[in-house]
């Protein structure tokens, strides 16, 4: 017969964390840049009054968008696309044609989405560009736009592909991609540019169109006689060409709202030394600085002996005191990630975006005793200022290969490969399998293969076909 159940009383011994609220705000604190992290610091002053601010003058330049100095086609393009007073009149030998302003008026093309114009390419930039090189060269081309689309006055592509550490060709060429981005004719760099890139995505640039884009400012002019003797055109072909630019926007950034967005603020600033190291350090000029007012807590504590005034003072500057350490030991964890980081990365810094190595998070928190997930938080929506540009921290982590050589290293390799074919000398996978494993880079040939269609990169045997046939047109 079965013993009668009876209560009794065992005694164990287990650890348990208690996730208290004060430990959600620290381990909140790790995930906010400082942007965030100031405003939530902003929230506690407010509702604690022994906090106080700590004296700070904004040190970051703001851009004005005002200041940019167009060239004299650009100073008066809103008055050419958008002019309410003027007619455009072209006056032919046997008629006359009146052009409206109403025929140029850009104000139905300009209603702005609460979108960010900044937001909207970004989103395209991550949906539609995966090499991990390219996507981190088109972020910092993203940064280098003014509100209207245009790259900014000082934007110089040599420079840029200098920074980077690659040729200038790679540069034009994620640029190529990013111009057919909605709204189209972004990254350009005035006028001219945006209306070809607009009018050859409609399949309406043709010569006599190219012609006309090349005498632009008889169009600034108003002198549509000389426009007609230039281009040889007719009055219809004119008209018919007025008529297609129409059809595009003169300032295609203008469709959205605020570009606010547009000037990325890093939350880690990385500068370079006289002997070659590195100087990592937190922007300070994001960052706002909460302080305990000693002086105010004793002045209460010696003017009542009210057991619940001391409670609250108690209470808010045990508090006050928990932010601040949170607040320390962030910033400090931060610094530590971002420090190794750069140095786990340093040839990329030195010699380009070709040499930067494959690195995962638990590569970062093993070696320096922070759990994954901290690390993890750490790294997450915050930018670093590099003399290379400003970048996410998520791209300095490149996938890693077996054979210890990151994937952008390798497609890079293999696009170097396929670049330099013949005709009478072109790689199959196999071979460029070889090749590589003679460098030291052992993948497999299907390895090759997906790379190489994940470039867009045709097959061998139609590689050697379309060389052929180039060599004999030439």
């Amino acid at each position: 017969m079965a013993s009668p159940l009876v209560p009794h009383l065992d005694i164990t011994q287990r650890q348990s964390l208690t996730m208290t609220q004060k430990l959600r705000q620290a381990i909140g604190m790790l995930a906010m840049n400082n942007i965030e992290l100031s405003e939530m610091i902003n929230a506690e002053i407010d509702n604690n009054p022994l906090l106080e601010r700590e004296d700070f003058s904004e040190k970051v330049d703001k851009d004005n968008d005002d200041d940019r100095t167009d060239d004299d086609l650009d100073i008066d393009i809103d008055n050419q696309f958008n002019n309410g007073q003027d007619d455009y009149e072209y006056r032919s030998m046997n008629r006359r044609n009146d052009f409206s302003a109403s025929d140029f008026d850009m104000d139905d093309l300009e209603n702005k989405t609460e979108e960010s114009l900044f937001s909207h390419l970004e989103k395209q930039i991550d949906s539609e560009i995966k090499q991990h090189s390219d996507k981190m060269i088109a972020k910092n081309l993203l940064m280098q736009l003014e509100p209207t689309g245009y790259f900014s006055s000082d934007f110089s592509i040599n420079d840029f592909a200098a920074q980077f550490g690659v040729g200038k060709e790679k540069i034009l060429s994620v640029i190529k991609r990013m111009q057919s981005f909605t709204p189209f004719g972004c990254f350009t760099k005035d006028l001219k540019e945006t209306l070809s890139v607009q009018l050859r995505l409609m399949n309406k640039l043709d010569p006599l169109m190219m012609k006309m884009l090349d005498n632009l400012e008889l169009f600034v002019k108003k002198d549509f006689r000389e426009m007609k003797k230039q281009l040889q055109a007719t009055d219809d072909d004119i008209l018919s060409l007025l008529a297609d630019i129409k059809l595009c926007n003169p300032k295609p950034g203008t469709e959205f709202g605020s570009a606010d967005n547009f000037h990325i603020i890093p939350d880690i600033i990385v500068k370079e030394g006289k002997n070659g190291d590195y100087r990592i350090e937190i922007n300070q000029n994001t960052l706002i600085k909460p302080l305990i007012n000693r002086e105010y807590i004793a002045d209460l504590r010696s003017k009542s002996n009210d057991k619940k005034l001391n409670r609250f003072i108690s209470e808010n500057e045990s508090s006050a005191n928990w932010l601040i350490k949170s607040i320390n030991q962030r910033n400090v964890n931060m610094l530590k990630v971002a420090t190794e980081i750069v140095n786990r990365q340093k040839d990329f810094f030195r010699f380009g975006i070709d040499y930067m190595k494959p690195l995962n998070l638990n590569d970062i928190s093993a070696e320096l005793g922070l759990d994954e997930s901290t690390v993890s938080r750490i790294t997450s929506n915050k930018y670093m200022a590099t003399p290379r540009g400003i970048f996410d921290l998520k791209y300095f982590f490149p996938s890693k290969l077996a054979s210890e050589h990151s994937s952008e290293t390798v497609k890079h390799r293999i696009k170097q490969l396929i670049d330099a074919e013949t005709a009478d000398s072109v790689l199959s996978d196999d071979e460029i399998s070889v090749y590589l494993k003679r460098e030291g880079i052992n993948i497999a040939r299907r390895t090759v293969l997906k790379y190489r269609e994940s470039m867009g990169i045709k097959s061998s045997s139609v590689r050697k076909r379309e060389k052929r046939l180039a060599q004999k047109v030439l």
